[in-house]
């Protein structure tokens, strides 16, 4: 062993005492580990499709691209992305245990292999900061003459690039931190060179950058484009962390210099972690004819639409973007699922995302999705990884039946699972199919440590939106950036939604094909105008290549009519008695959880027993028994009530299929009544007499155009306006639902009464206005920059890729960056019994229970959230209400911190009336009535409390 190869040989990577138990890991092990464990990954884990898209992204300094250049460039980056760490800055790094002895001993390896005075080496501790490994490899590279499309992906790999090129240019200033220059003996500077640039040469070597004469040429590099750069830099990351595994890749005793046979510790590692994951990648055939696939996957029959939409995206040969728009109830997720499936074919990809708008939504979707996805793979004799993703994912039955391995076939052979590895916060999008919340590909344009995983997560799936209709201006920003991040990768999206404005069709199309490298020109608008401001229904607006196509040639379908009736509030019992004569089921949707309150406490006095409530302020565990008896009685082939009212808030109008005889709402913009209307006669059923026509019944018009408070304050008078402007007297569904829809969102003028106009106008301002704020707002927060697709590697970078990026804590902290929603709180609420707690529903106190695994996640799930006002009324802020529960926490409820289902949480305990129905807290200045009728109230104290 020479000189060199001796001093590389004591330069550890990774140091541990456990136990008493000295271990390290030599860093040349972990870059081979490293190494083998990405050449594994893109062999075995990506599939085709995906290193096609990256394959895409590269060019090569020399020939043409081939396949094997991508593994070849993932090889290099693994070989070399630790070489930061041969340094006396990082060598001299004290351990996370403070154990001297293991410090000492590594220390004393380096000393005896050549790198002498290191032990007496002292280096400021805030300059140490400044050279992070991460910064000190990036700058080696750069002296190697690597440019920075690569050096920067280096300097990222532990989740977040350099924010800037100086950071690297001031490395000059630290000779003694890389090889102890001006610190001891000339030889030793040599020696630390030396072995630097060995790892270097090792790494070109490795991956085959090297001339005929098999000497290294850093020319031969090739240049990659910016979302290669991301690709590529997921990989690294995913790569390090499963090397990095103790379980995978053991460290090894103080003792040995060397892991042993790296072939045999690779097998052993990448086995170990492979059989927590799917087979190789879902490579599917072609998806068949239309009929047969619904006949094969659904068990009927396509409709004339699901026809269309199949055979038209079978025939498009470079598919981009598809949005469906098509009525509510009308099958447009079974003619997702199957675009999934095609597109998966077509452009070898084996994954999907489908994102819905709320966590209930998503729940609701989630069996139906895993039922098809499950076939899909045992019909190709796979097993394929699948994770239900938001924050209370891990309470849904079905995902802990995916967790435990239920839905495998007995042999462990195909079907579907969630693996271990793949639930943690940041690696669940790399499972292979993944249903959850809009938030999570929203969160692809948010600047966000990891961001790259995210990215190659989804640069290996289909993806769906469902509900697009349901967002904002603010959420629209993220909605677009991300769309022309999957623009650039190429992945195909679908987008769904039964009531979508124009507008919004033309911005979604344009920022996808804007990610592609296809600008939307002026002259491209006009062209287009028809395909952008088409009223037809249903509709299919989608892109091959660079072309922008659509269909609207569906056979038409049967309208249902609906009476549309203007109601005057204090009207509503009478018009209720007089229709519910003969029995029947009522639906009440209104804008606010007050409001809903104040009209389920006047019904229920008058209807003993017939009426139910349901909003968003009651404990988690009671909304969803609640709607588990509201789909029993009111569900697809459900044994309806004679007599029954329920009343809801916008819940009632996304997250369940249920049917109403007659359906009472409040006004609200056209889009989202719409959406109400889809839950009236929803199902071929028997009627009253009275209620076989559909009627709706809309309170809250004002011939003044004063609309409801909290009606006006959630979605502006202008939209109110608008909508009660052209609302007809009945209503022909589906024919009228885009006419109306765009009529609302477009710039149509209207004629108002005399002394109107100026009160009207003051309500476009006022819109406009706070549209313009919404989107500024986000254009200034943490929103990614646009995807870069040129070949200009000293501009075109990682580097201040995630400069100023979001808070890195939580899930629930990372999506309300992407939704302009007031802050809220989330608290486990229980009830005081005797000394102890319980829950509402339950006499037994399960305060000495909470420390099994089963007590502590049944309690994590009686969650209740504190809004943004109630918060303000409470303490005078959010922060400060929460410093006033931590506060309380500590003082009643201190043994949850120990604990880690409940760790970090915080918890309220109600006290009880004197009839054990209603509990309260008091909050600062507020208290807190909580009961399973009404659900959360919050009142000003009372000083006789």
């Amino acid at each position: 062993m020479d000189r060199i190869d001796q001093a590389l040989a004591t330069l550890w990577a990774k140091k541990n005492d456990r136990d008493g138990r000295l271990t390290w890991l030599p860093l040349t092990t972990h870059l081979e580990d490293t190494k083998g464990v990405i050449t594994c990954l893109y062999q075995h884990w990506m599939s085709d499709g995906q290193k096609e898209i990256l394959l895409h992204t590269i060019k090569p300094a020399v020939g043409t691209v081939d396949e094997a250049l991508g593994c070849r460039l993932a090889q290099f980056l693994a070989s070399v992305h630790d070489i930061g760490k041969a340094t006396p800055v990082f060598q001299t790094q004290k351990g996370f245990q403070h154990a001297a002895d293991l410090d000492d001993a590594l220390v004393e390896h380096l000393e005896q292999s050549g790198f002498t005075g290191i032990s007496e080496l002292s280096l400021d501790a805030w300059d140490r900061k400044r050279t992070h490994h991460t910064v000190t490899g990036e700058y080696l590279l750069g002296q190697y003459g690597v440019r920075d499309d690569i050096a920067s992906i280096i300097g990222g790999h532990h989740g977040k690039p350099l924010d800037d090129k100086k950071e690297v240019n001031d490395q000059r200033a630290y000779e003694a931190f890389y090889d102890q220059e001006g610190k001891g003996d000339p030889s030793v500077v040599a020696l630390w060179q030396a072995v630097q640039k060995e790892i270097f040469l090792r790494a070109i070597r490795s991956g085959g950058f090297t001339k005929s004469d098999r000497t290294t040429d850093v020319a031969l590099l090739p240049e990659i484009t910016e979302p290669g750069q991301v690709i590529l830099s997921g990989l690294v990351i995913m790569a390090d962390w499963i090397a990095s595994n103790e379980q995978y890749f053991p460290l090894i005793p103080i003792e040995e210099m060397t892991a042993g046979d790296m072939r045999q510790r690779l097998e052993k590692g990448w086995t170990q972690w492979y059989k927590h994951h799917a087979d190789e990648p879902l490579t599917l055939s072609s998806a068949g004819e239309a009929e047969d696939y619904y006949t094969m996957r659904f068990g009927f029959a396509p409709r004339d639409f699901q026809r269309i939409v199949f055979d038209t995206i079978a025939k498009t040969e470079d598919p981009g973007i598809f949005i469906l728009e098509a009525p509510m109830g009308g099958g447009k997720t079974e003619a997702a699922l199957a675009a999934v499936e095609q597109l998966m074919a077509a452009k070898q990809l084996d994954g999907l995302f489908f994102g819905l708008p709320t966590q209930a939504t998503s729940n609701g979707i989630f069996r139906r999705i895993e039922t098809w996805y499950e076939q899909l793979v045992k019909d190709y004799d796979k097993r394929s990884t699948m994770k239900l993703m938001h924050g209370k994912a891990a309470l849904n039955d079905l995902q802990e039946e995916l967790s435990r391995g239920d839905h495998v076939d007995e042999d462990g052979g195909a079907g579907v699972f969630t693996s271990a590895w793949f639930s943690g916060r940041k690696t669940a999008i790399l499972s292979d199919a993944v249903v959850g919340t809009v938030d999570h590909f929203l969160l692809t344009a948010l600047k966000q440590r990891h961001l790259a995983l995210r990215h190659l997560g989804f640069s290996r799936k289909i993806v769906v939106i469902d509900e697009v209709h349901a967002y904002d201006a603010y959420m629209d920003v993220y909605l677009a950036r991300a769309l022309e991040w999957m623009g650039a990768f190429g992945i195909p999206v679908v987008l769904l939604s039964a009531t979508l404005p124009a507008g919004i069709r033309r911005d979604l199309i344009c920022a996808y094909q804007k990610g592609r490298g296809y600008g939307i020109r002026k002259a491209d608008m006009d062209s287009n105008a028809l395909i952008f401001d088409s009223d037809h229904y249903p509709l299919l607006t989608y892109t091959e290549g660079d072309k922008i196509c659509q269909r609207d040639d569906f056979p038409k379908a049967k309208d249902r009519c609906a009476a549309i009736h203007s109601l005057a509030e204090e009207k509503l019992v009478e018009t209720l008695q007089i229709l519910l004569k003969d029995g029947g089921v009522v639906g009440i949707i209104v804008n606010t959880v007050r409001r809903a309150q104040e009209i389920y406490q006047d019904l229920a006095e008058r209807f003993h027993g017939e009426v139910s409530l349901l909003h968003a302020h009651f404990i988690d565990t009671d909304r969803i028994k609640k709607e588990r008896v509201l789909m029993d009685q009111l569900g697809k082939g459900a044994k309806r009530p004679y007599r029954a009212i329920v009343i809801g808030t916008q819940v009632l109008e996304q997250s369940l299929d249920i049917d109403f005889d007659v359906l009472f709402t409040d006004l609200c913009p056209m889009d989202l009544l719409l959406q109400r209307v889809g839950r009236l006669h929803r199902h071929k059923i028997h009627r009253p007499k009275a209620l076989r026509e559909p009627a709706l019944y809309v309170m809250g018009m004002s011939a003044t155009l004063d609309f409801e408070q909290g009606a006006a304050h959630i979605y502006g008078d202008e939209l109110l306006a608008r909508t009660q402007k052209i609302l007809p007297d009945t209503l022909f569904l589906p024919r009228d639902i885009s006419p109306l829809v765009q009529q609302v969102y477009g710039n149509d003028t209207f004629d108002w009464a005399e002394g109107l106009e100026a009160k009207y106008q003051d309500f476009r301002e006022s819109h406009n206005e706070k549209r313009v704020q919404k989107e500024d707002k986000a254009n200034r927060g943490f929103l990614l920059d646009r995807p870069h697709l040129k070949w200009k590697p000293e501009k075109y970078n990682l580097l201040g890729w995630l400069k100023t990026e979001a808070q890195d804590t939580s899930d629930d902290i990372a999506c309300a960056q992407v939704r302009d929603a007031e802050e809220s709180i989330e608290v486990i609420a229980v009830r005081q019994c005797g000394n102890g707690y319980s829950y509402f529903d339950s006499k037994e106190d399960i305060s000495g229970q909470i420390e099994k695994v089963e007590g502590m996640k049944e309690l994590s799930s009686h969650t209740l959230k504190l809004s943004h006002r109630t918060a303000v009324q409470a303490c005078g802020s959010v922060s400060e209400t929460i410093a006033w529960l931590e506060s309380y926490n500590r003082t009643h409820l201190s043994d949850w911190q120990s604990l880690p289902w409940l760790k970090g949480c915080l918890g309220i305990i109600f006290q009880m009336d004197e009839d054990m129905q209603t509990g309260f807290f008091p909050l600062g200045k507020v208290t807190l009535y909580y009961d399973d009728r009404l659900g959360l109230r919050v009142e000003k104290t009372s000083s006789s409390r």
